[in-house]
């Protein structure tokens, strides 16, 4: 299509990516560090987001090994591996409202894992189950506790940490000084909890954690067919004594996340990182465009005498800003590919590259160019064509 049977808008809008385009191209060296600063930021912004996202969807994969609608826990419950337990009564008392349908408990602790006796091992995650499948959601978990009736047999987490291997089915090794035997694998990769995670029947938990079976560490339960799970939970806050937590499970899942997005240091470092990183390249694209201005005042006010409206004058500083953002998010784009996917190899996290992650750097990359044109722009306002006379 030739350009003369364009719109009259999208003419414009193209001289004015001409334009814009060779005014950074008349400086290259000053480009390319704009560019390569641009690019780092945008970077370091994918990284942190992504790898933020990556955490707030993996601390639920405990929960998402089961189906309840709502949870029991202490009234000390802050996350997974919070100290304190519940006694197993609550469940039974929960068991007289209509509402819920049936219960389960399960026992969670950090115990030492190791391939042989007297060696030094890792610290795993100790999960405790009283084999009821209809709580069960992850059909390996499923299959595998089937095999657990010998009181030797566990099933290991295949996600562990490298350091951890090799093990397998039918392979051996001592959890909290007794050998026990692995039965089977599911996947749970709860690095930031233990080095893996391994699950026995809740009596065998018992005698490897000296817990007493009277004990737990959450009860799910399940509402009865057609029963209102806000009314269910209402009702159990009411019948319940306060040492108890009565949460639904969103709410129960958005607590585990809050706390390591909003509460724990390496949350709040990354929201920071992602604002600093934002500042850096809008910094950078103020910093071109104010120089840039400046030596070309009075090409603008020629710009001006010649008849160009506002759109065609501070079009050409939006458009140099909106370039910037654009090329250098290309190569952070590349970069952020490779990272993410090695981050995802070594740590199970699910942070890969997607059209969500693009699109939202793109739109934040948009973002800062407007602002940085915002910031710089009101300056053409002193291009005076009498100026030039």
């Amino acid at each position: 299509m030739r350009f003369d049977r364009l719109e009259p808008a999208a003419r414009k809008t193209i001289d004015v990516a001409r334009i814009g385009t060779a005014n950074l191209l008349q400086h290259k060296v000053r480009l390319l560090t704009a560019l390569s600063g641009i690019a780092v930021a945008m970077f370091l912004l994918m990284l942190q987001y992504e790898s933020l996202t990556a955490v707030r969807e993996r601390v639920s994969a405990f929960y998402n090994l089961f189906n309840f609608d709502i949870a029991l826990v202490p009234d000390t419950f802050q996350i997974l591996i919070s100290p304190g337990t519940l006694d197993r009564v609550r469940l039974a008392q929960a068991r007289t409202l209509p509402g819920v349908e049936r219960t389960e408990g399960v026992t969670v602790s950090i115990g030492p894992w190791a391939k042989k006796l007297g060696e030094n091992g890792n610290s795993v995650l100790m999960i405790g189950l009283d084999n009821n499948p209809l709580f069960v959601r992850d059909p390996a978990v499923r299959r595998g506790m089937e095999k657990l009736t010998d009181g030797s047999s566990v099933l290991f987490d295949d996600l562990a940490q490298a350091d951890m291997r090799p093990f397998g089915v039918g392979t051996t090794g001592t959890l909290a000084g007794t050998e026990v035997k692995i039965a089977g694998l599911f996947d749970l990769g709860l690095f930031f909890y233990a080095a893996g995670g391994v699950i026995a029947p809740s009596d065998m938990f018992a005698r490897l954690s000296g817990r007493t079976s009277g004990r737990i560490t959450l009860g799910f339960l399940q509402v009865a067919p057609g029963a209102d799970v806000a009314k269910v939970q209402a009702e159990l806050k009411e019948v319940l004594p306060h040492d108890v937590q009565v949460l639904t499970h969103d709410e129960l899942v958005a607590q585990e996340q809050a706390y390591f997005v909003e509460t724990k240091p390496i949350g709040i470092m990354m929201d920071v990182g992602m604002l600093i990183a934002c500042l850096v390249a809008v910094t950078i694209m103020i910093q071109v465009l104010a120089t840039d201005i400046g030596n070309r005042m009075n090409e603008y006010a020629v710009l001006k005498a010649m008849g160009f409206g506002p759109f065609f004058v501070y079009g050409i500083g939006v458009m140099q800003s909106a370039i910037l953002g654009v090329v250098g998010l290309l190569p952070a784009v590349a970069v952020s590919a490779v990272v993410l996917g090695i981050i995802q190899e070594r740590t199970h996290l699910q942070s890969g590259l997607d059209l969500r992650l693009s699109g939202m750097a793109l739109g934040i990359t948009l973002g800062t160019a407007v602002l940085a044109s915002a910031v710089v722009l009101w300056r053409l306002q002193r291009a005076d064509p009498a100026a030039l006379y």
